[in-house]
């Protein structure tokens, strides 16, 4: 996008469309699925920094122990979803890294915390990103710490544009047949494809490689992947 290449920059005209797809393992091989509007999520990445006062495990009441306060964090962060987000609205808030101290019996000063936003309105990704921001900061405060948050902004919704996924599930049926065209739902996976699909119009589309018979098949995301 960066580079002109959707505006004619090396080809002498603009992009009218595209097309993008990925592996499906969770679809048979031979299959294909999409839908209009949005298919994958917005991803954002937390970083929350947890400074507190560090001393002897024997001595907590001498300190603020930033991996208490950080576990606190984590545990309330869970209410953006269930209580700040309405619930037909989709936004999944993960705190997947917790790094902190060196030594069994010592209270660290710092804790970090890493983890992810998605969700599948830009409205319910502002309202997630400022309850984040909120929640970390006063949880932290109210426990004598301070939390210092950092939202980085990542893939924007990958949105499918009405005619070109109709293009698309016209040409599937020719090569597949109707029958193994679907419509799916959205995933809360992000995909950076996205930034196309806010320039020109999109489709993203899923292949499906699990073999047949096969009740299962690992993630395309490992070194199982064949």
């Amino acid at each position: 996008v960066e580079d002109g290449a959707l505006t004619g920059k090396h080809f002498g005209r603009p992009a009218d469309v595209i097309y993008g797809l990925h592996c499906a393992p969770f679809l048979e091989v031979g299959t294909l699925a999409t839908r209009v509007g949005a298919l994958m999520a917005s991803t954002d990445e937390i970083k929350i920094k947890v400074v507190g006062q560090g001393g002897h495990a024997a001595m907590p009441n001498l300190g603020v122990d930033p991996v208490l306060v950080g576990s606190q964090i984590v545990v309330a962060l869970q209410s953006v979803a269930s209580r700040n987000v309405d619930p037909l609205d989709s936004v999944v808030v993960t705190l997947a890294t917790f790094h902190a101290g060196t030594a069994r019996n010592v209270i660290p000063h710092v804790a970090e915390l890493g983890g992810t936003l998605r969700s599948l309105r830009g409205e319910v990704r502002e309202q997630a990103r400022t309850r984040i921001r909120t929640i970390a900061e006063g949880v932290a405060a109210g426990l004598g710490a301070r939390a210092e948050v950092e939202l980085i902004e990542g893939y924007p919704v990958t949105m499918n544009h009405p005619e070109a996924t109709e293009r698309f599930r016209e040409r599937a049926k020719t090569v597949v047949g109707n029958d193994r065209l679907s419509e799916c739902p959205p995933v809360m996976g992000g995909e950076d494809f996205s930034f196309y699909g806010y320039e020109i119009p999109a489709c993203f589309f899923w292949l499906g490689v699990r073999p047949v018979g096969q009740d299962s098949y690992p993630s395309v995301h490992t070194p199982e992947f064949d």
